[in-house]
């Protein structure tokens, strides 16, 4: 039997956009594939006015030949809202018996601040609208939430939803976990890094007082979802599972400077030389400047967290995690160009960039690295390299060195698309919530996803300790420069 889905995506911007493009590709699978399940674009939404016009000019082109039905385009998700139920819903109240009513899922692809408030609306409307209970589904990017009062916030809701952590559905990711538990390799500790240039790319673009997030909330929360999916799907505890973690130590390296000047020297030669790297700001003048200049966020982020597990025999063991993360580069993490030397790879992808009429250049650097230490069964020493990054001259990549005949091994990873796989996965997921009351638990929703965010949201609170009361007021800051992000 053929079922329906209508999606809606808010925000069309770049995520957005990229969002619809997987969308089109997983539709005629999903409506040739035992599931059966036909997929609608039915609405969008954007703050910016010239997006959604040269979105609504190449929809009606598409829709010329392809035959689809017509569009609610808004401007923000209240809005979507006031049109469905006008134009949809109350004009002709469906009763359960005589007219179905088609499920909806909701992609946010819009900025993090605004998925609360989106969660607020579909809230909102459910409370409203008892019938489209168990009918609305929201998928969020990620991060979905920002600090325990919006974690809190989201579990009173009670609204299915799912979290955009895409890499937990990698080949990379998914080949690691089957390694490690076909060749039965128990961890001993993990380090990761996460790095990319995009704060150069924002201040050289002239973005300082848009930025929001930082590397913890942009970057590695990724980190945080695969360590945990990591350690969850071990084969040695997944079957008792039983997994905590503490926070053990945690420090902003960096926040956003302030300008461009004294950050990029040379001709396609990254370097820094901010904040507390020359000692010129202290605390207090780091606050007080993100108060000057726009949102806060931290450039360069490191914590640690121990993670005790209960293994099947019933002993408990623990597992260390160095997180390391970056908006400006390579700059504060000299080990991971020391593992690079020493497993003589490159894991680092370099891209040259020009911007602005003087034509500035550098050298954007962008890892997604893990060293894992570990025994096999033999309880003999192995490390595991993975390369996470899946770019132009840089592709996924695992290492495998040990002390056997062949000490070191590359495995190889399979070349799939883990957008297409999540998407695929959620569309199928509503119809197991509807049909069955709840959807297969994992790594992307419910508990899971409320355990990522709040070890988030206890490394930033580590990290300010003493200061965490002056974080949440310099946060609050951000609601100035938010205005036209209001959902």
């Amino acid at each position: 039997m053929l079922r329906n889905l209508n999606i809606v995506c808010i925000g069309i911007g770049s995520q957005g956009s990229r969002f619809l493009k997987k969308l089109e590709k997983v539709k005629p699978k999903l409506l040739s594939g035992k599931s059966k399940i036909n997929v609608q674009l039915f609405g969008v939404a954007d703050k910016n006015k010239k997006l959604r016009s040269d979105f609504s000019d190449a929809y009606k082109k598409y829709q010329s030949y392809s035959g689809s039905p017509e569009l609610i385009i808004a401007d923000t998700l209240g809005d979507f809202v006031t049109q469905f139920l006008k134009k949809n819903y109350q004009q002709k109240k469906p009763s359960a018996s005589t007219v179905p009513i088609v499920p909806i899922l909701i992609y946010d692809a819009t900025p993090t601040p605004c998925h609360i408030q989106n969660l607020g609306i579909i809230r909102d409307l459910l409370y409203t609208n008892k019938e489209l209970n168990n009918k609305i589904f929201y998928f969020g990017e990620k991060p979905l939430l920002t600090d325990e009062d919006q974690i809190k916030s989201l579990k009173d809701m009670n609204i299915p939803f799912w979290v955009d952590f895409i890499e937990l559905y990698s080949s990379t990711f998914l080949t690691l976990v089957k390694l490690i538990n076909k060749r039965s390799i128990s961890i001993n500790r993990i380090k990761t890094w996460r790095v990319s240039s995009i704060a150069l790319e924002k201040l050289l673009l002239n973005k300082r007082k848009e930025t929001m997030g930082g590397a913890l909330e942009d970057k590695m929360i990724h980190d945080l979802a695969l360590a945990y999916g990591l350690l969850s799907k071990t084969i040695n505890i997944a079957n008792n599972f039983n997994l905590s973690y503490e926070v053990l130590k945690s420090r902003i390296l960096t926040f956003m400077p302030a300008s461009i000047n004294g950050i990029i020297k040379g001709t396609g030669i990254f370097e820094t030389c901010i904040g507390n790297k020359t000692g010129a700001l202290n605390f207090d003048e780091q606050l007080f400047l993100s108060e000057v200049l726009g949102p806060a966020a931290d450039t360069s982020f490191s914590f640690k967290v121990k993670w005790k597990l209960q293994e099947q025999n019933g002993q408990k063991k623990f597992v260390d995690t160095d997180f390391c993360g970056s908006w400006l580069g390579l700059y504060d993490f000299p080990d991971l160009k020391k593992l690079c030397d020493d497993i003589k790879e490159n894991l680092v992808n370099y891209d040259y960039c020009k911007f602005g009429e003087k034509d500035t250049k550098f050298n954007s650097e962008e890892t997604r690295v893990w060293a894992i230490n570990a025994h096999d069964k033999e309880n003999k020493p192995v490390t595991i390299i993975c390369n996470f990054l899946n770019r132009e001259g840089i592709k996924p990549k695992i290492v495998l060195l040990h002390s056997g005949k062949n000490g070191r091994e590359t495995i190889t990873v399979p070349d799939e698309d883990s957008i297409e796989t999540i998407l695929n996965k959620v569309i199928i997921d509503c119809f197991n919530f509807m049909e069955y009351g709840n959807y297969n638990e994992s790594l992307i929703t419910n508990g899971n996803a409320y355990l990522v965010h709040k070890l988030m949201c206890d490394a930033k609170k580590k990290a300010f300790e003493n200061y965490y009361d002056q974080y949440c007021e310099m946060k609050k800051i951000q609601s100035k420069f938010l205005s036209y992000l209001t959902p």
